[in-house]
């Protein structure tokens, strides 16, 4: 009831204020000829003003009325409108009942339902002139209604959006125009759980656009508040099968993105909306995924922390391990080389030819010269690393190959090394030397 007359006390005021517009307008018009009739009455008291002609006064009323018209009345919607590219004006009796509509864009016209309709190449040109004819007229974009019978329908909308720099916003704006060229506009749902029961609050950002003003207007009360409420159960039950990491994340399931699966989730609400409303939603995008509870921020923050050291001391190992790989394997070559007495481009040139012959024929030389490297580069003060050459797993020592298998070796031990550290005492801290490196091989798929 409060709301009610709410609107009614800013509908009288828009109307005092058209009327006042319309009097000042008035006054403007027929004010300088009101006033020099008024003074031809006083001539007794006023001689000279029988030598002013009326004349001026009269061409200044009838000019002054078109101008005043297009470039004040109309600029307030009074008597006139102007409309901007990509908007529609609804017309109401009495500011109240439907009563038409008019629009600015790309050419656009409304069919027999107020549906917006886009020319095509497959109109006719009977059906071009019939539309022409049924199409408001403009004259210099001005168009005329039949003020104050007609009034320009105002309404109110609360709405929320991303701000260029990131910030959202909500409005609450009394509008007379409606929107019809896609607009991104920000739809949060708050306190909804995921899968762990955890609270969280999503916002989303939908690329929404009015396809029918009748519909939207006058079809459903605010249409933005009422696409929420109708889409709100769907996305809570999905988000309810999903687990926080995921969202945030942006993990696929089924080959289907998160916003792929809301979207679908929400079809059916969408399509009935639209046919209903005349309100389109043509995409949805995850924006953003938060705990709703502080606690739940700060243990996801140390868990991504964690998750993020981890990766970084992981990266860290493997790039150590290639490192010590690329010096091993040159050692060996230079160690082949020294033992054969060939260059090392003759010796790549013969296992690219015969890898197993290469082998079969280097496999001694191979061998002390592995055990050359490892004495060189002291591995084994390094953590106790434990080789499985590549001659064994039947790999060859290219120059690439070589450093590409040992540099995977040496990061595959290392990291296994620093994952499952040696504990002083315990079952673990009495396992002998050899146990401890069959271990490893095991959990690291080698063979050997």
């Amino acid at each position: 009831m409060a709301e009610k007359a709410k609107k009614n006390v800013e509908q009288k005021q828009s109307k005092n204020d058209e009327a006042g517009v319309f009097i000042n307008g008035l006054l403007v018009i027929f004010g300088p000829l009101v006033a020099i009739s008024i003074a031809y009455r006083l001539e007794s008291w006023i001689p000279w003003i029988s030598l002013v002609p009326a004349w001026p006064f009269y061409l200044w009323t009838i000019l002054s009325t078109p101008l005043i018209l297009y470039f004040y009345w109309a600029k307030n919607n009074v008597i006139g409108y102007f409309i901007e590219e990509g908007y529609a004006i609804v017309f109401a009796w009495g500011g109240e009942a439907f009563a038409g509509a008019d629009l600015q864009y790309n050419n656009a016209y409304f069919d027999a339902n107020w549906n917006i309709i886009f020319p095509n190449n497959e109109e006719k040109g009977l059906d071009n002139i019939i539309r022409w004819i049924k199409k408001p007229k403009k004259f210099l974009g001005m168009g005329l209604y039949s003020w104050p019978f007609k009034r320009i329908y105002k309404y109110k909308m609360t709405w929320a959006k991303r701000t260029e720099l990131g910030d959202r916003v909500s409005k609450t704006e009394e509008l007379s125009r409606v929107l019809l060229k896609p607009y991104v506009y920000d739809i949060a749902y708050n306190n909804m759980e995921d899968k762990d029961k955890m609270p969280l609050n999503i916002e989303l950002a939908a690329e929404v656009q009015v396809r029918n003003p009748y519909k939207a207007l006058f079809g459903v009360e605010r249409w933005y508040r009422s696409l929420l409420n109708l889409t709100e159960g769907e996305i809570r039950k999905y988000i309810g099968q999903t687990f926080y990491l995921d969202l945030v994340s942006r993990k696929e399931t089924d080959g289907k993105t998160v916003d792929q699966e809301i979207i679908d989730r929400i079809r059916t609400e969408l399509n009935v909306f639209e046919e209903q409303y005349g309100v389109k939603v043509n995409r949805i995008k995850l924006m953003q995924v938060t705990p709703a509870r502080r606690e739940d921020i700060e243990a996801t923050l140390l868990e991504m922390r964690a998750k993020r050291e981890k990766e970084a001391i992981e990266t860290k190992a493997k790039a150590e391990a290639y490192r010590a790989g690329q010096e091993l394997a040159g050692i060996v070559l230079e160690a082949l080389k020294t033992s054969t007495g060939k260059s090392i481009e003759s010796l790549q040139e013969e296992y690219r030819k015969d890898p197993n012959l290469f082998e079969k024929t280097y496999e001694t030389f191979l061998k002390e010269a592995y055990d050359f490297a490892k004495r060189r580069l002291g591995f084994t003060q390094k953590g106790r690393f434990e080789f499985i050459t590549s001659c064994r797993e039947g790999e060859g020592v290219s120059s690439g190959d070589t450093t590409s298998r040992l540099a995977e070796i040496v990061a595959g031990v290392e990291l296994a090394r620093q994952r499952y550290p040696q504990k002083q005492g315990g079952e673990e801290g009495k396992e002998s030397e050899e146990e401890r490196i069959k271990k490893l091989k095991k959990e690291l798929g080698y063979k050997g």
